[in-house]
């Protein structure tokens, strides 16, 4: 019974891989959501009368990159029954980012680099302000992100989510570096990885991602425990797929997003038409082989 359970989650898997790239062939569209968020945010940024000040600056800094993870926040809360309105899932979100961003090594207090440690400090007062408007929002219990104090910390499941956010965003984006195109594709899609902060810095990559993201998390109905869950055998699953097809097929889908130049498509249409044929080939071989065999 357990390895049909295994072998149902294994092609579930599979198809949310292929919904995941599926989506990279659609236009984006802004939804009336995301205006929301962005009505939101730009009210927060100028919300600075109140007893305390939200971190301004991570907005004004990651403002798209942020944008882009919020619709997903928000979507995994309501799959998962929580009922939180705009501001709250922002808050959580930037709660969440700013907890990370503390734990990287390029924020962590450096007693020899003055810049480093004043920014470390700036980021650590600006999220305490942070779980101070927490509070304000019906948090009380900031620190675990609950009303009542529980061990089953809201917060502490966005701090999960943006982990698993970001290993997936990093798996798309090593393949990327792979691939023989990436000396044609945008330095900000293909430069070495410095952890959480370079994520939402490069909006161009991260947007598609994060749509793709979002197109599983509506198709299937993804809730905050089965997106944790299923996380680590999605990113598993999106090596296999990319690795079955050959890395041209990821670059093809997302090509729309990479500005590659007409003559890089037109060699990776190329590419990919050729690797059909050998597939093909392949299979015709295979297939002469068993009925000599028959």
């Amino acid at each position: 019974m357990n390895n049909i359970k295994k072998f149902e989650e294994y092609f579930k898997i599979d198809r949310m891989v292929e919904t995941f790239l599926k989506s990279f062939e659609t236009p984006i569209n802004e939804s009336d959501s995301n205006k929301d968020y962005e009505t939101e945010l730009k009210r927060m940024k100028g919300d600075i009368k109140g007893e305390f000040k939200i971190n301004i600056k991570l907005i004004t800094t990651f403002g798209a990159g942020i944008g882009s993870i919020l619709p997903i926040v928000d979507n995994l809360m309501k799959n998962s029954s929580f009922e939180l309105d705009t501001r709250s899932i922002i808050l959580l979100t930037i709660a969440g980012i700013s907890m990370i961003l503390i734990d990287e090594s390029k924020y962590k207090k450096d007693n020899k680099n003055i810049k480093i440690a004043n920014e470390y400090e700036e980021l650590v007062s600006d999220t305490r302000n942070i779980m101070s408007e927490l509070k304000l929002c019906g948090f009380p219990n900031a620190g675990t992100g609950t009303n009542n104090g529980s061990d089953n910390s809201v917060l502490n499941k966005v701090v999960n989510t943006l982990k698993a956010i970001y290993d997936i965003y990093k798996k798309v984006k090593t393949i990327i570096i792979d691939s023989k195109f990436s000396k044609h594709i945008s330095r900000g899609v293909v430069t070495t990885f410095k952890g959480f902060s370079e994520m939402l810095s490069y909006s161009a990559m991260l947007i598609p991602v994060m749509n793709g993201i979002n197109a599983i998390i509506g198709t299937y109905d993804v809730n905050m425990e089965t997106f944790l869950q299923n996380s680590i055998y999605f990113i598993s699953g999106l090596g296999i797929i990319v690795a079955k097809h050959g890395v041209s097929y990821l670059i093809a889908k997302l090509k729309n997003f990479l500005n590659l130049s007409k003559e890089d498509k037109d060699e990776l249409k190329n590419e990919i038409d050729n690797t059909d044929i050998r597939k093909l080939s392949d299979t015709n071989n295979n297939s002469n082989i068993i009925n000599e065999n028959s």
